[in-house]
């Protein structure tokens, strides 16, 4: 499986599983990845009237077994990373005043 094979399919599996009740109700505006110090996606999320939405999907790192381009071995890249780390929504309205009180 290819770099982008792989990647799609992680982007798929988490769309399917991970984000299934967010998907279900609203659309992905855009997707960008983040790509240090790992890659990992993050998605600006759309009503379904296409109006922005102030939610942002916050996918978990994405580690590949091919194309690796730092050079470091997969298993010690996997090994450093959190393992409870869960994929997370980010409420943007909140996150742009700073208030992350509500």
């Amino acid at each position: 499986m290819t770099f982008e094979e792989e990647s799609i399919k992680f982007l798929e599996d988490h769309i399917d599983s991970s984000f299934a009740h967010i998907m279900g109700d609203q659309l992905m505006d855009s997707l960008e990845w983040l790509e240090q110090p790992e890659y990992r996606p993050f998605a600006y999320m759309c009503d379904h009237d296409e109006k922005p939405s102030n939610l942002i999907c916050l996918f978990p790192p994405f580690i590949p077994t091919k194309g690796w381009k730092t050079g470091r071995s997969v298993e010690s890249y996997k090994n450093s990373l959190d393992k409870n780390e869960k994929p997370c929504i980010i409420n943007y309205e909140y996150s742009k005043s700073g208030d992350y009180s509500k």
